[in-house]
């Protein structure tokens, strides 16, 4: 999920739905699509079926959907690594960072 509509490469805007959260506060999907995010090899990959949710102040990543779409998820003290498990290419290795991880997504015209 993301809020920045600028990360997407394609998307659907008719993909309306509602997300809610733990603490049972709920926010709008606007939209579901595409976007590109960098690889630690500065490939591109695609991540598809991504929902767009204006109100969201930082982008979060499903673990569950990762592992679906055949990525392999590990994580450690000081680190959370995304594997591709198709061509064992590293995806994305995300750093802490006040008990979160952190990474910078880009889009690329590649």
């Amino acid at each position: 999920m993301t809020g920045m509509k600028s990360l997407f490469k394609e998307i659907a805007m008719s993909k309306k739905s509602e997300v809610k959260f733990d603490d049972n506060n709920a926010v709008q999907v606007e939209g579901k699509g595409s976007i590109a995010v960098g690889t630690n090899d500065r490939k591109v990959k695609l991540l598809h079926d991504v929902l767009y949710v204006p109100k969201l102040a930082h982008n979060l990543l499903s673990i569950g959907q990762l592992i679906d779409c055949g990525y392999k998820v590990e994580f450690d003290e000081k680190a959370c690594k995304i594997e591709d498990k198709k061509v064992s290419n590293k995806l994305q290795e995300f750093r802490w960072l006040q008990k979160n991880f952190s990474t910078q997504y880009f889009n690329s015209s590649r």
